[in-house]
């Protein structure tokens, strides 16, 4: 079941959305301030947020600035607004919202497909809890800065490497690789290419600061999924792991079907 808290200054909203919940089978929370939102999301469990511009105490903007400081800041945030301002949708954006939908475009089937595109997030990272991961990477920074992002998003199954050879001496099978280019003693070429020998299954994902095309185009036809640069961003970082769960978990479904068949 997932939870939505709706803040809105005015009730007849407010109650368009409850409806809207309604037909949708979810557990609605509503708040006309910020005081009153974050109270609730201090009891209970909330997957989505949904703002207005207007709040009874502070605007839309200032209570997702405040959202962003809390424990809270890891929940999306909808904007739903009657603004059609360019300089309102930038300003939301950039705070992180993941939708701006104008009030006169929101609909039961919108609304709804939005939701379930939550769930299925929800389903990757769940996944990305389950599954074994190793990260190669020969600078410590980079390890903390990976260690980071996946210690605030609960994932915990991760080997750490800074050495490539005792990563491929590992009898441990790993569901993603999260690779460094460049490293000491053996190449990132050639791990890409001995982890891949080991496995058509398993996704790679290169890390690296060198940006030539050439290169990376070299590096995912050896055998990588994916090609991050750094400094990369935690939100995109996740996002593309995100992709890569999509895809095994596709892989999954085939493999079911194929013995079904059988």
């Amino acid at each position: 079941m997932i939870n939505i808290l709706h803040v809105e200054r005015g009730s007849f909203f407010r109650k368009v959305i409850k409806d809207i919940a309604a037909q949708s089978g979810l557990i609605h929370y509503e708040a006309d301030s910020s005081e009153a939102a974050l109270e609730i999301l201090k009891k209970e469990p909330v997957d989505l947020v949904i703002t207005g511009l207007e709040l009874a105490d502070v605007s839309g903007e200032e209570f997702v600035e405040r959202l962003r400081r809390t424990q809270f800041n890891d929940i999306p945030v909808m904007v739903i607004s009657s603004s059609d301002s360019m300089e309102d949708y930038e300003k939301m954006f950039k705070l992180g919202v993941v939708d701006f939908i104008h009030k006169k475009d929101i609909s039961y089937d919108r609304f709804n497909r939005y939701v379930q595109s939550i769930v299925k997030e929800d389903r990757l990272v769940t996944k990305l809890r389950e599954i074994n991961i190793a990260v190669l990477d020969d600078s410590q920074v980079s390890l903390n800065v990976i260690r980071n992002i996946f210690t605030l998003n609960k994932i915990q199954n991760v080997d750490y490497f800074k050495d490539p050879k005792e990563l491929l001496a590992s009898n441990k099978n790993y569901a993603i690789y999260i690779l460094d280019l460049i490293l000491p003693e053996v190449s990132g070429d050639e791990v890409i290419m001995k982890v891949r020998e080991k496995s058509s299954d398993n996704v790679i994902i290169s890390i690296s600061s060198v940006k030539n095309y050439k290169t990376i185009s070299n590096i995912l036809l050896i055998g990588a999924d994916d090609y991050i640069i750094k400094p990369f961003d935690s939100n995109v970082f996740m996002a593309r792991l995100k992709a890569t769960v999509r895809t095994l978990l596709l892989l999954e479904e085939i493999k079911e079907l194929k013995s079904r068949l059988r």
